[in-house]
């Protein structure tokens, strides 16, 4: 059922609240306490090829999301999601069961794991009647450390879990914290989402936990909720690395990476993965926000799987230009897109090392919204029919450094913004 919601914007599409995009309707399929079975994951295939135009998209919130549904296919999409245990009770469910999981928690043996805490968070928040009033891309966040690790303002609730307890973070804040053991984490965590109801009621500017720290601040939210927040110093959080490739040990690693490029996979190779996986003895892979699938491995798992990814033209290296990537889906994907964003980027990114080898950030926009990448990149284009403008250092809203600069030419024009800071 499509229903009149799904025509709005400002809002995160589900489900069961699909939203119209240029190449039809899009439906997001949210992981539980941030996995995928690879029986749900052939599921979201089944429903991308043949509901949809066979397309899957990876979010930087870790969902699934499938492309080019019709009207009438969507229902049909929907009844297979549902048969694998993908559909929430209601769409007021769906929407509010947002919640990011670290995807190496339970497999990497430096992060504690954490699966047992998202999960009882995700029964608090979709059992409080209370918190279907929260906006749409409110969401929470469950980190366990290790190798790698959730960077801060990802979620607006964060909770960080360790053998000492849980620090549960507010996004904006940069200083206080709570310290809970984790029996409690879930509970107080769904008194902060509270708290922020009320606060948005009086205060309707407010959609998100930091413009509420911005106001008040965390330390007033913290006693609110009833809650004792201490003051830290927090230990810088280091996002050099991304998930992709062997992850651990060279001798014995633990998960194998593989990056999405731009955050998409066609339906066909999600399949090819699937049975690959299911081959080698894997259950379940795991969504990254970092645009990439984790796959827990054993000891012989490693090698096919990587093959079979790279053969699928998927990313299985960290070096990989595209990994300093981030594209949206352009024209003709999205009504508001007046490029194909995508075909430029894969132009771009066969020449991106030589070019550009000191841009470790680029993010490529189809319009003003930005879309792909909230925060600011080293080079960000956004595209006005057909042409370029370039900002260095910036978001989308910022004044650019070169503008009109046709596809074709962008590999010249960036070598230019990259090396030349006054470059325009």
């Amino acid at each position: 059922m499509i229903s009149e919601p799904s025509l709005r914007r400002g809002w995160c599409p589900g489900a069961l609240t699909p939203m119209q995009t240029g190449d039809g309707w899009l439906v997001r399929v949210r992981p539980r306490a941030g996995s995928y079975s690879l029986v749900q994951l052939a599921a979201i295939g089944e429903a991308a090829n043949h509901c949809g135009n066979g397309e899957i998209d990876l979010t930087n919130r870790a969902n699934l999301q499938i492309r080019g549904l019709s009207t009438s296919s969507v229902v049909d999409a929907q009844e297979i999601l549902s048969a694998a245990e993908l559909i929430d009770d209601d769409a007021a469910v769906e929407a509010i069961r947002n919640v990011v999981v670290l995807p190496m928690v339970g497999i990497d043996p430096d992060a504690y794991d954490a699966r047992p805490l998202a999960r009882v968070l995700e029964g608090e928040i979709i059992a409080d009647e209370r918190l279907k009033a929260l906006p749409g891309k409110f969401g929470f966040a469950v980190d366990g450390g290790g190798a790698f690790t959730l960077p801060p303002g990802l979620a607006d609730v964060m909770l960080r879990a360790s053998r000492d307890g849980v620090a549960i973070e507010l996004a904006g804040a940069a200083g206080p914290v709570v310290v809970l053991p984790e029996r409690e984490a879930p509970g107080a965590a769904r008194s902060l989402a509270n708290v922020f109801v009320d606060y948005a009621c009086a205060n309707p500017s407010a959609r998100r936990m930091r413009d509420m720290v911005k106001c008040i601040g965390a330390a007033a939210i913290y006693e609110m909720a009833g809650l004792t927040a201490q003051i830290t110093v927090r230990t810088p959080l280091s996002q050099s690395q991304l998930p992709v490739g062997s992850l651990g040990p060279v001798d014995a690693p633990w998960a194998l990476g593989i990056g999405l490029p731009y955050g998409r996979i066609s339906a066909v190779a999600l399949s090819e993965l699937v049975r690959a996986a299911s081959e080698c003895g894997v259950t379940e892979l795991r969504p990254s926000h970092q645009r990439a699938l984790i796959v827990p491995l054993n000891k012989s798992s490693l090698d096919p799987i990587r093959s079979v990814a790279k053969a699928l033209g998927l990313i299985v290296e960290a070096g990989d230009p595209r990994l300093s990537m981030d594209v949206c889906p352009g024209a003709p994907a999205c009504e508001r897109g007046t490029t194909r964003t995508r075909e430029d980027a894969d132009r771009l990114a066969a020449m991106l090392k030589d070019c550009v080898g000191s841009v470790h950030s680029l993010h490529v926009s189809g319009c003003l919204k930005g879309c792909a990448h909230q925060g600011p990149a080293e080079l960000t284009l956004v595209a006005r029919n057909g042409l370029y403008d370039i900002i260095r250092n910036g978001i989308v809203s910022d004044s650019p450094s070169l503008t009109g600069i046709p596809g074709e030419r962008l590999a010249i024009a960036l070598t230019t913004a990259a090396g030349d800071p006054h470059a325009a």
